[in-house]
């Protein structure tokens, strides 16, 4: 009662004082939720940055920096993502380039098999010649082969090349 007297008496003291608590203590744990989301965040970043899912994992640094922009935990984890992703992005424009290029020296070797065939069956050309078509046609595909493993096509024509050798 005597407090209840003593806030009616003081009221333009105490009610401000009482707003500027509980907006501090808003503030506060505005921050507390913010950080706790960040802590969330990074956590979660560094699941999916370790199952694979590199763009998921930037996308929660990303989340993590904006709710804690000095935070060093999110910080390196935005790099390491960023530089997974820039791996991945190099791997495969060279993946594409070195398929390009197999591709190219599988069409320049099916091109020389082709001469081997029509001098192997029609008999007109001298026999030197015929091999050192099919040695160019063997060292395309070889090399072809060396540059995209994964292809099916420059196996199957150095595998016609060897028979033709044979």
């Amino acid at each position: 009662i005597r407090l209840w007297r003593f806030a009616r008496r003081h009221r333009l003291i105490v009610v401000p004082s009482a707003a500027a608590l509980v907006l501090a203590l808003w503030i506060t744990l505005g921050a507390v939720r913010a950080s706790w989301n960040a802590s969330a965040a990074i956590a979660e970043g560094r699941a999916a940055e370790s199952a694979g899912r590199v763009d998921d994992a930037r996308q929660r640094y990303l989340l993590a920096l904006q709710l804690r922009p000095g935070d060093a935990d999110a910080r390196a984890g935005l790099e390491r993502a960023g530089a997974e992703i820039q791996r991945r992005t190099d791997l495969a424009e060279t993946r594409t380039r070195l398929d390009r290029e197999a591709a190219r020296l599988c069409a320049e070797a099916r091109e020389s098999l082709e001469q081997v065939r029509m001098l192997t069956f029609k008999r007109r050309q001298e026999t030197l010649e015929c091999q050192r078509t099919l040695d160019s046609a063997i060292q395309r595909l070889e090399s072809a082969v060396g540059k995209a493993p994964q292809l099916p096509e420059p196996h199957e024509l150095l595998g016609e090349a060897l028979l033709f050798r044979a």
